[in-house]
Protein backbone atom coordinates (compact mmCIF):
# COMPACT_ATOMS: atom_id res chain seq x y z
CA UNK A 1 0.00 0.00 0.00
CA UNK A 2 2.67 2.69 1.07
CA UNK A 3 4.60 1.85 -2.06
CA UNK A 4 1.59 1.96 -4.50
CA UNK A 5 0.92 5.53 -2.46
CA UNK A 6 4.66 6.70 -3.07
CA UNK A 7 4.84 5.26 -6.99
CA UNK A 8 1.22 7.33 -7.40
CA UNK A 9 2.72 10.44 -5.34
CA UNK A 10 6.37 10.34 -7.31
CA UNK A 11 3.95 10.08 -10.53
CA UNK A 12 1.80 12.96 -9.36
CA UNK A 13 5.18 14.96 -9.07
CA UNK A 14 6.91 14.52 -12.19
CA UNK A 15 3.02 15.16 -13.52
CA UNK A 16 3.14 18.60 -12.18
CA UNK A 17 6.52 19.65 -12.90
CA UNK A 18 5.73 18.64 -16.28
CA UNK A 19 2.55 20.97 -16.19
CA UNK A 20 4.47 23.79 -14.65
CA UNK A 21 7.01 23.78 -17.04
CA UNK A 22 4.96 23.23 -20.26
CA UNK A 23 2.60 26.35 -18.95
CA UNK A 24 5.29 28.47 -18.51
CA UNK A 25 6.40 27.77 -22.44
CA UNK A 26 2.79 28.67 -23.10
CA UNK A 27 3.16 31.56 -21.37
CA UNK A 28 6.19 32.56 -22.80
CA UNK A 29 4.55 32.10 -26.22
CA UNK A 30 1.92 34.69 -25.10
CA UNK A 31 4.14 37.41 -23.79
CA UNK A 32 2.96 36.51 -20.39
CA UNK A 33 -0.43 37.62 -20.86
CA UNK A 34 -1.87 33.63 -20.79
CA UNK A 35 -3.31 34.77 -23.90
CA UNK A 36 -4.10 32.20 -26.91
CA UNK A 37 -1.43 31.46 -29.36
CA UNK A 38 -2.28 32.65 -32.71
CA UNK A 39 -3.42 29.34 -34.63
CA UNK A 40 -1.19 30.20 -37.15
CA UNK A 41 2.41 29.55 -34.93
CA UNK A 42 2.53 25.39 -35.97
CA UNK A 43 5.78 25.38 -33.10
CA UNK A 44 2.92 27.62 -30.46
CA UNK A 45 0.59 24.56 -31.32
CA UNK A 46 2.55 22.01 -30.74
CA UNK A 47 3.27 23.08 -27.28
CA UNK A 48 -0.73 23.25 -26.22
CA UNK A 49 -0.96 20.17 -27.64
CA UNK A 50 1.73 18.75 -25.08
CA UNK A 51 0.27 20.60 -22.32
CA UNK A 52 -3.52 19.89 -22.99
CA UNK A 53 -1.88 15.93 -22.87
CA UNK A 54 -0.15 16.43 -19.76
CA UNK A 55 -3.22 18.18 -17.99
CA UNK A 56 -5.29 15.19 -18.79
CA UNK A 57 -3.01 12.78 -17.40
CA UNK A 58 -2.12 14.58 -14.10
CA UNK A 59 -5.76 14.22 -13.37
CA UNK A 60 -5.89 10.64 -14.65
CA UNK A 61 -7.31 10.85 -17.88
CA UNK A 62 -4.81 7.79 -19.12
CA UNK A 63 -3.58 4.19 -17.16
CA UNK A 64 -0.54 4.41 -15.89
CA UNK A 65 0.58 1.12 -17.49
CA UNK A 66 0.90 3.09 -20.92
CA UNK A 67 1.62 6.16 -20.11
CA UNK A 68 5.20 6.15 -20.95
CA UNK A 69 4.32 4.86 -25.13
CA UNK A 70 1.93 7.94 -25.23
CA UNK A 71 4.29 10.40 -23.71
CA UNK A 72 6.60 9.09 -26.51
CA UNK A 73 4.18 9.56 -29.35
CA UNK A 74 2.90 13.04 -28.15
CA UNK A 75 6.10 14.55 -28.40
CA UNK A 76 6.80 12.91 -31.62
CA UNK A 77 3.88 14.54 -32.52
CA UNK A 78 4.64 17.85 -31.25
CA UNK A 79 7.76 17.84 -32.80
CA UNK A 80 5.99 16.81 -36.61
CA UNK A 81 3.49 19.71 -35.75
CA UNK A 82 6.44 22.12 -34.95
CA UNK A 83 8.10 21.29 -38.69
CA UNK A 84 8.00 24.05 -40.79
CA UNK A 85 6.04 22.92 -44.08
CA UNK A 86 5.52 25.04 -47.27
CA UNK A 87 1.42 25.70 -48.07
CA UNK A 88 -0.96 22.80 -50.05
CA UNK A 89 -0.60 23.99 -53.56
CA UNK A 90 2.10 26.61 -53.16
CA UNK A 91 4.22 27.36 -56.74
CA UNK A 92 5.75 30.93 -56.65
CA UNK A 93 6.89 30.57 -60.10
CA UNK A 94 3.24 29.76 -61.42
CA UNK A 95 1.93 32.63 -59.43
CA UNK A 96 4.69 35.42 -60.78
CA UNK A 97 3.95 33.95 -64.02
CA UNK A 98 0.51 34.16 -63.92
CA UNK A 99 1.07 37.87 -62.43
CA UNK A 100 3.52 38.80 -65.51
CA UNK A 101 0.39 37.73 -68.10
CA UNK A 102 -2.09 39.91 -66.08
CA UNK A 103 0.00 42.74 -66.22
CA UNK A 104 0.49 42.48 -70.07
CA UNK A 105 -2.91 42.31 -70.67
CA UNK A 106 -4.21 38.45 -69.86
CA UNK A 107 -4.31 35.03 -71.02
CA UNK A 108 -7.20 35.27 -73.64
CA UNK A 109 -6.10 38.92 -75.38
CA UNK A 110 -2.19 38.23 -75.33
CA UNK A 111 -3.18 34.25 -76.72
CA UNK A 112 -4.54 36.32 -79.97
CA UNK A 113 -2.50 39.30 -79.97
CA UNK A 114 -1.31 41.08 -83.55
CA UNK A 115 0.34 44.56 -83.49
CA UNK A 116 2.22 46.75 -85.48
CA UNK A 117 5.19 48.81 -83.61
CA UNK A 118 6.80 51.98 -85.61
CA UNK A 119 9.90 53.85 -84.10
CA UNK A 120 13.52 55.33 -84.22
CA UNK A 121 16.22 53.14 -83.67
CA UNK A 122 20.01 54.36 -83.13
CA UNK A 123 22.89 52.11 -83.26
CA UNK A 124 26.69 52.27 -82.11
CA UNK A 125 27.53 49.34 -85.01
CA UNK A 126 28.10 52.05 -87.86
CA UNK A 127 29.44 54.90 -86.61
CA UNK A 128 26.27 55.62 -84.47
CA UNK A 129 23.97 55.15 -87.28
CA UNK A 130 19.99 56.02 -86.93
CA UNK A 131 17.16 55.54 -88.71
CA UNK A 132 13.66 53.92 -88.57
CA UNK A 133 11.75 50.79 -87.94
CA UNK A 134 8.64 48.72 -87.88
CA UNK A 135 7.64 45.62 -86.67
CA UNK A 136 4.63 43.57 -86.89
CA UNK A 137 3.90 40.66 -84.93
CA UNK A 138 1.22 37.70 -84.27
CA UNK A 139 1.41 34.93 -82.21
CA UNK A 140 2.71 32.08 -81.99
CA UNK A 141 5.76 33.41 -84.64
CA UNK A 142 4.91 35.39 -87.58
CA UNK A 143 6.98 38.67 -87.69
CA UNK A 144 8.02 41.03 -90.35
CA UNK A 145 10.57 43.33 -89.24
CA UNK A 146 11.34 46.72 -91.55
CA UNK A 147 14.71 48.94 -90.70
CA UNK A 148 15.75 51.88 -92.77
CA UNK A 149 19.20 53.49 -91.64
CA UNK A 150 20.52 56.83 -93.38
CA UNK A 151 22.05 55.98 -96.45
CA UNK A 152 21.40 52.71 -96.45
CA UNK A 153 18.67 50.41 -98.13
CA UNK A 154 15.67 49.19 -96.19
CA UNK A 155 16.69 45.87 -94.73
CA UNK A 156 13.22 43.47 -94.26
CA UNK A 157 13.24 40.33 -91.91
CA UNK A 158 10.24 37.42 -92.15
CA UNK A 159 9.21 34.92 -90.27
CA UNK A 160 6.56 32.29 -90.65
CA UNK A 161 6.74 29.52 -88.36
CA UNK A 162 9.77 27.43 -89.15
CA UNK A 163 10.59 29.55 -92.27
CA UNK A 164 12.18 32.85 -92.58
CA UNK A 165 13.42 35.09 -95.49
CA UNK A 166 16.14 38.49 -95.27
CA UNK A 167 15.80 40.68 -98.32
CA UNK A 168 13.86 38.01 -100.32
CA UNK A 169 16.45 35.00 -99.95
CA UNK A 170 15.88 32.02 -97.77
CA UNK A 171 17.25 32.70 -94.20
CA UNK A 172 19.30 30.32 -92.08
CA UNK A 173 21.93 29.68 -89.72
CA UNK A 174 22.48 33.36 -87.31
CA UNK A 175 20.45 35.14 -89.39
CA UNK A 176 17.54 32.56 -89.13
CA UNK A 177 17.83 32.10 -85.19
CA UNK A 178 17.84 35.83 -84.88
CA UNK A 179 14.37 36.45 -86.09
CA UNK A 180 13.48 33.05 -83.95
CA UNK A 181 14.94 35.04 -80.99
CA UNK A 182 13.04 38.20 -81.47
CA UNK A 183 9.86 36.39 -82.03
CA UNK A 184 10.26 34.49 -78.98
CA UNK A 185 10.83 38.09 -76.99
CA UNK A 186 7.43 39.22 -78.24
CA UNK A 187 5.81 36.38 -77.06
CA UNK A 188 6.98 37.25 -73.89
CA UNK A 189 5.60 36.56 -71.01
CA UNK A 190 2.56 34.23 -72.53
CA UNK A 191 5.41 31.95 -73.90
CA UNK A 192 6.63 31.53 -70.29
CA UNK A 193 3.52 30.31 -68.59
CA UNK A 194 2.03 28.26 -71.75
CA UNK A 195 5.35 26.03 -71.06
CA UNK A 196 5.55 26.30 -67.42
CA UNK A 197 6.95 22.71 -67.07
CA UNK A 198 10.35 23.25 -69.46
CA UNK A 199 11.41 26.89 -67.45
CA UNK A 200 14.56 26.82 -65.90
CA UNK A 201 14.65 28.62 -62.51
CA UNK A 202 18.12 30.73 -62.13
CA UNK A 203 17.26 32.19 -58.99
CA UNK A 204 17.25 35.70 -58.52
CA UNK A 205 19.31 39.04 -59.38
CA UNK A 206 19.84 42.49 -57.68
CA UNK A 207 19.97 45.16 -60.43
CA UNK A 208 19.52 49.00 -59.70
CA UNK A 209 18.56 47.88 -56.18
CA UNK A 210 15.65 45.76 -57.23
CA UNK A 211 15.68 41.83 -56.90
CA UNK A 212 14.58 39.83 -59.92
CA UNK A 213 13.29 36.44 -60.97
CA UNK A 214 14.87 35.06 -63.13
CA UNK A 215 12.96 32.16 -65.80
CA UNK A 216 15.07 30.44 -68.62
CA UNK A 217 12.88 28.91 -71.68
CA UNK A 218 14.54 26.56 -73.86
CA UNK A 219 13.90 27.60 -77.76
CA UNK A 220 15.27 23.96 -79.19
CA UNK A 221 18.57 23.04 -80.75
CA UNK A 222 21.47 25.49 -78.77
CA UNK A 223 19.29 28.31 -78.58
CA UNK A 224 17.26 29.91 -74.95
CA UNK A 225 15.76 33.04 -73.47
CA UNK A 226 15.99 34.31 -70.11
CA UNK A 227 13.64 36.62 -68.75
CA UNK A 228 14.25 39.26 -65.66
CA UNK A 229 10.97 39.53 -63.69
CA UNK A 230 10.13 42.05 -61.62
CA UNK A 231 8.44 40.38 -58.69
CA UNK A 232 6.56 43.70 -58.00
CA UNK A 233 4.90 44.34 -61.10
CA UNK A 234 5.40 40.95 -62.98
CA UNK A 235 6.66 43.53 -65.51
CA UNK A 236 9.98 41.99 -67.76
CA UNK A 237 12.66 44.25 -67.19
CA UNK A 238 15.42 42.28 -69.36
CA UNK A 239 15.60 39.30 -71.84
CA UNK A 240 18.92 37.77 -72.86
CA UNK A 241 18.79 35.22 -75.47
CA UNK A 242 21.79 32.88 -75.81
CA UNK A 243 23.14 30.41 -78.40
CA UNK A 244 26.26 27.57 -77.30
CA UNK A 245 28.20 26.76 -80.45
CA UNK A 246 28.61 30.19 -82.41
CA UNK A 247 32.18 30.31 -82.53
CA UNK A 248 34.00 30.25 -85.87
CA UNK A 249 31.49 31.72 -88.43
CA UNK A 250 29.41 28.20 -87.67
CA UNK A 251 25.90 28.64 -87.28
CA UNK A 252 23.92 29.09 -84.20
CA UNK A 253 20.93 27.12 -86.33
CA UNK A 254 18.06 25.52 -83.82
CA UNK A 255 19.04 22.03 -83.93
CA UNK A 256 22.65 22.63 -84.32
CA UNK A 257 25.33 20.43 -81.69
CA UNK A 258 26.34 22.57 -78.46
CA UNK A 259 29.84 23.30 -77.72
CA UNK A 260 32.00 25.72 -78.52
CA UNK A 261 31.41 29.56 -76.81
CA UNK A 262 28.74 30.97 -75.35
CA UNK A 263 26.63 34.20 -77.51
CA UNK A 264 24.44 36.60 -75.63
CA UNK A 265 21.89 39.14 -77.07
CA UNK A 266 20.31 41.01 -74.47
CA UNK A 267 17.20 43.50 -74.03
CA UNK A 268 16.17 45.77 -71.70
CA UNK A 269 12.59 47.31 -71.60
CA UNK A 270 10.87 50.33 -69.60
CA UNK A 271 9.20 53.72 -70.31
CA UNK A 272 5.84 51.10 -70.51
CA UNK A 273 2.53 52.33 -71.41
CA UNK A 274 -0.70 50.77 -72.36
CA UNK A 275 -2.21 50.25 -75.80
CA UNK A 276 -5.96 49.30 -75.92
CA UNK A 277 -5.21 47.12 -72.13
CA UNK A 278 -1.68 45.28 -74.00
CA UNK A 279 1.36 46.97 -72.07
CA UNK A 280 4.41 47.87 -74.18
CA UNK A 281 7.72 48.76 -73.52
CA UNK A 282 7.85 51.96 -75.75
CA UNK A 283 11.79 51.94 -74.74
CA UNK A 284 14.25 48.95 -75.71
CA UNK A 285 18.41 49.05 -75.11
CA UNK A 286 19.92 45.93 -77.23
CA UNK A 287 23.40 44.48 -75.99
CA UNK A 288 25.81 42.25 -77.72
CA UNK A 289 28.12 40.08 -75.14
CA UNK A 290 27.65 43.21 -72.79
CA UNK A 291 28.15 46.04 -75.13
CA UNK A 292 25.90 48.85 -75.74
CA UNK A 293 24.67 48.01 -79.58
CA UNK A 294 22.20 50.79 -79.53
CA UNK A 295 18.30 51.94 -78.94
CA UNK A 296 14.91 51.51 -79.92
CA UNK A 297 12.28 53.81 -78.94
CA UNK A 298 8.92 53.18 -80.27
CA UNK A 299 6.77 56.34 -81.22
CA UNK A 300 3.37 54.44 -82.52
CA UNK A 301 1.84 51.15 -81.27
CA UNK A 302 -1.40 49.74 -82.92
CA UNK A 303 -3.24 46.22 -82.55
CA UNK A 304 -4.14 44.84 -85.28
CA UNK A 305 -7.08 41.99 -86.21
CA UNK A 306 -5.72 41.09 -88.90
CA UNK A 307 -2.26 41.25 -90.77
CA UNK A 308 -2.32 43.83 -93.42
CA UNK A 309 -1.86 42.28 -97.16
CA UNK A 310 1.37 40.99 -98.23
CA UNK A 311 3.20 41.37 -94.28
CA UNK A 312 4.53 37.32 -94.84
CA UNK A 313 5.59 38.20 -98.78
CA UNK A 314 9.36 37.81 -99.25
Amino acid sequence: MWASAEISFADRGRSDSRTRILRRAVSDRSGGTGASVPPGNLFSRAILKVYKYSKKRSNGGFPKEDSMRRTAMVLLAAILFAWPAAPAGADEVGDLLRKSVDAYGGESVLATLAFRESGKLTTTMRGGSAGTITRIYRRPDQLRVEVALAGEPTEVRILDGKRGWRQGQEASGMSFDAMVLQSARFALPLNLLERRGELKDLGTVECDGKTRRVLELPLGGTLSLAAEIDPGTGRILRSTARSVGAMGGKSMSVGGAPGGVTVEFATTYDDFRKVDGVLFAFREGNFAMGRNTGETRLEKVEILKELPAGTLTP
